[in-house]
């Protein structure tokens, strides 16, 4: 099973600063859901099981606004310029999460190790991923992904689908070949 997370922000810190954020995002991104912490306990927890793609609070008189691969700080009066910013990129993004790995923007995320994808390994996989375990047509892909004709020959697709295996093979999946079809499962399944 697959969960997708999008447009989710978690908020930690004294209620003066949760309504600052709050009404910065209903100005200029309402589309953004914020989620209030009253602990930071509670905050870590939520982030730890990635119910939301981002978390920003207020740690050592710096602003902090964290996603799943990066943390950046901020001194406070530079802060609003930067998260305004920060948002608009924000909205764009979408995390999925696994049972053994997350993704989020062009990072496969590991208890061991990230993996780094490029452009059409990233678009590929996000295009496997929002049809989990459904059989996809080669045809298919090669239009969809590469805007490739169907009366195109090429093994583009087969030589980017064994680089992604092997990143996957880290996270216990795979995407696997039947006949003219491929299909992303976990490793095991049948």
């Amino acid at each position: 099973m697959i969960r997708v997370v999008r447009r989710k922000l978690l908020c930690y810190g004294d209620v003066l600063w949760c309504s600052l954020w709050e009404e910065i995002i209903q100005q200029s991104c309402a589309e953004i859901t914020l989620s209030f912490c009253s602990t930071e306990v509670q905050l870590r927890e939520s982030w730890e099981k990635k119910s939301s793609l981002a978390c920003v609070y207020v740690m050592n008189n710096r602003c902090v606004f964290e996603d799943w691969i990066s943390k950046k700080f901020y001194l406070l009066p530079e802060f609003f310029l930067v998260f305004l910013g920060d948002l608009k990129a924000f909205q764009q993004k979408v995390g999925y999460v696994l049972k053994d790995f997350s993704f989020y923007h062009n990072t496969i995320i590991t208890k061991k190790r990230n993996f780094l994808l490029r452009e059409k390994e990233y678009k590929t996989l996000v295009y496997f991923l929002e049809r989990y375990k459904e059989k996809i047509n080669k045809e298919e892909l090669l239009k969809e992904v590469w805007k490739y004709s169907n009366d195109m020959e090429t093994l583009t697709l087969e030589t980017h689908v064994a680089q992604l295996n092997k990143k996957l093979k880290f996270c216990n999946h795979r995407i696997r070949r039947e006949k003219n079809f491929f299909l992303m499962d976990s490793i095991g399944e049948i």
